[in-house]
């Protein structure tokens, strides 16, 4: 009876343990696609300030090109940092498998899928995600320097 006990309170602690992971990967995107959004939303409030005034002085265009570089920067590390992540909780679902049942094991390899645990897998949305950083961190610098404002 004990042991029986012992082995539903393991069972318990393991599937907290695998419905964390997968939350934490859920929030994890989720996350990387607000950085994104919310770098595109300062992108447009650099032009706009940049449009507000008028005839923009050396400085002021070297600070607002200086912002769009620190979104870039800090945006990029921010969505690399949580690809990082994911594969961390990957690995910790990875680990909790291994104590599956027999049946269990053979279900979750009944069909050929990739490595999920590998840090490659996925890396092309947190890539695209940074290629997108840097087209909005592009075109502030383009609409900075080479558009003249509206006056």
């Amino acid at each position: 009876m004990e042991g029986a006990e012992q082995n539903k309170k393991q069972y318990d602690a393991f599937e907290l343990l695998y419905k964390d992971s997968i939350d934490n990967i859920r929030l994890y995107k989720q996350q990387q696609f607000t950085i994104t959004n919310y770098a595109i939303a300062l992108y447009v409030a650099i032009v706009a300030l940049y449009d507000r005034f008028g005839k923009a002085t050396d400085f002021e265009k070297g600070l607002l090109s200086s912002v769009s570089l620190v979104v870039l920067i800090v945006g990029t590390v921010l969505i690399f940092r949580f690809h990082c992540s994911m594969v961390g909780s990957r690995q910790r679902m990875a680990k909790i498998q291994e104590s599956f049942d027999n049946t269990s094991k053979e279900a979750l390899e009944a069909y050929d899928k990739p490595n999920h645990t590998s840090y490659r897998h996925n890396i092309g949305i947190a890539i695209t995600l940074a290629g997108v950083l840097l087209l909005g961190a592009l075109a502030v610098w383009w609409a900075i320097y080479r558009v003249a404002p509206n006056i």
